[in-house]
């Protein structure tokens, strides 16, 4: 299988695990970070067969000191 996570139609870094699930980590999130991520699917296995899905990050900052 192919997996490609993108954000902003970019190819970003993604890792997978001993159990075959592909993540996506994002640390330290700030509001650069927000946007429309990707993560789309190929599978060959008696035919090709792709999908995809797209999530929206929404960063919200809080003023902790306030």
């Amino acid at each position: 299988s192919n997996v490609t996570w993108q954000r902003e139609n970019q190819i970003i870094q993604w890792s997978k695990n001993e159990y075959h699930v592909f993540n996506l980590v994002l640390r330290n999130v700030s509001r650069n970070e927000a946007g429309n991520y990707t993560c789309s699917v190929t599978v060959d296995f008696k035919g090709i067969y792709t999908d995809s899905k797209t999530i929206t990050l929404v960063v919200k900052c809080i003023n902790f000191f306030s």
